[in-house]
């Protein structure tokens, strides 16, 4: 054989390998790709601080102000002396005019990867894909999650009130199936005008919200258990019902906070395709009320 036949065999050889092994990776979660809807449109999606405070009782929060979430993320925690009353994320460089997002870690101990896309019903619709494991020596003693602080160039997203859903995907050969419905939801209101920079809602009203609301849910829709599975704020028309839904002109219109509570007392990121029951609030800082539940 001829040494440029033995070098093109060779270099084939080669070749075979590395196209062999990356599939293999991919293929066990080593190398994990972000996913997109069909048909939807990406948008960017920055990590901006992976030290926020303790997401200890779960949610997903969503502001174009970071005073709003701010607000959101002190009710949520059950220690919110590690928020002050401008930021939980001291050390964090907000871009501006952006839609923060404050989301628990994202599966820890695992590999992973974090996508965004406007879905064809203009829902904001946040991925997390899991790959292979990824845990280190201790890693089994993890603390509690924390908020982590994520931004979205405001210009990329439709100026109305849109949900914002979480989808928990896996990456890895033996995984269950992915679950069809998200795993985390909320609401935010990019109508004009946006929030202002002194905020909507105080921190101690949206708490009075969540305590209210995990009252009702516990003593009257007969929920042993209650997690917060969606947090945020709201316009709707001055003297109107709080269960409204919001209209396309958002003149004149009053704030005030929603939750959304399960009654599924397993975490989001291990739920599979069980299924509880959700229940949900809203107040203007005076009542709050129940306007539904739906299947978790």
């Amino acid at each position: 054989m001829s040494t440029r036949r033995w070098v093109a065999s060779w270099l084939v050889a080669l070749v075979l390998v590395v196209v062999l092994g990356a599939a293999g990776a991919l293929a066990l979660g080593y190398f994990v790709l972000p996913y997109y809807s069909p048909g939807s449109k990406a948008v960017e999606l920055s990590v901006i601080s992976q030290g926020g405070p303790p997401a200890d009782r779960g949610g997903i929060l969503a502001a174009p102000s970071l005073v709003d979430l701010t607000s959101l993320a002190t009710a949520a925690t059950r220690l919110p002396a590690r928020c002050s009353a401008a930021t939980c994320w001291p050390d964090a460089a907000v871009p501006k005019s952006s839609l923060l997002i404050a989301l628990q870690t994202p599966v820890p101990c695992f590999r992973y990867a974090l996508s965004a896309d406007v879905n064809t019903r203009n829902a904001l619709e946040i991925h997390v894909v899991a790959g292979a494991s990824d845990c280190g020596p201790g890693a089994l003693a993890l603390g509690l999650p924390t908020y982590w602080l994520l931004a979205i160039p405001l210009n990329a997203l439709p100026r109305s009130a849109m949900s914002v859903l979480v989808y928990m995907r896996t990456h890895y050969l033996g995984a269950d199936p992915d679950r069809n419905s998200p795993v985390l939801s909320t609401m935010v209101d990019l109508r004009r005008p946006v929030q202002t920079a002194n905020g909507s809602v105080t921190a101690t009203g949206v708490k009075s919200t969540i305590d209210a609301a995990s009252r009702d849910a516990q003593q009257q829709r007969h929920a042993g258990f209650t997690a917060i599975v969606g947090l945020g704020l709201f316009r709707w028309p001055a003297g109107e019902s709080l269960c409204t839904s919001p209209l396309g002109d958002a003149s004149g219109e009053v704030w005030g906070s929603f939750v959304t509570l399960t009654d599924f007392p397993t975490s989001p990121w291990l739920a599979g395709d069980l299924h509880g029951t959700s229940f949900d609030y809203r107040s203007d800082g005076v009542e709050t009320v129940f306007c539904g539940s739906h299947p978790y």
